[in-house]
């Protein structure tokens, strides 16, 4: 349940997430060769999503960075259950919002080292994305 309001009036704080998962038929579409595969160096428990999904917001954020922006504006849209008294509503909703983001997501590292041996680095950063 969502917190009520403080008596005051002032509004309730809360916090959620929004899973992500790939569209089906994407990666084959817009990946090198069709890749849809994981990404960082094929390994599935390293990084399950294939190279759209894994640069997306990377790239979205350099993107906003370039234009000085501090925030992404995303589009969450989904399905809820609201209860009042008893009664049962059922909800589609599509909520614009602001994410911000941090040089963690505009320097990615899948690993948090750096570095994988002699393999090299497993992350790639704003310098690594060409926008056409």
């Amino acid at each position: 349940p969502v917190p009520a309001a403080a008596a005051d009036g002032t509004p309730a704080v809360y916090t959620f997430t929004m899973p992500v998962h790939p569209i089906p038929g994407v990666a084959e579409r817009v990946n090198l060769n069709g890749n849809a595969g994981p990404c960082i160096f094929g390994l599935e428990n390293l990084d399950p999503f294939d190279c759209c999904m894994t640069t997306i917001f990377t790239a979205a954020a350099c993107k906003a960075a370039e234009k000085g922006e501090k925030h992404l504006v995303v589009t969450s849209s989904g399905n809820a259950t609201m209860i009042v008294d008893g009664v049962r509503l059922n909800i589609s909703t599509s909520v614009r919002m602001p994410v911000s983001y941090t040089q963690a997501i505009l320097n990615f590292d899948a690993l948090g080292d750096g570095l994988v041996g002699a393999a090299g680095s497993a992350g790639f950063s704003c310098d690594d994305i060409t926008f056409t």
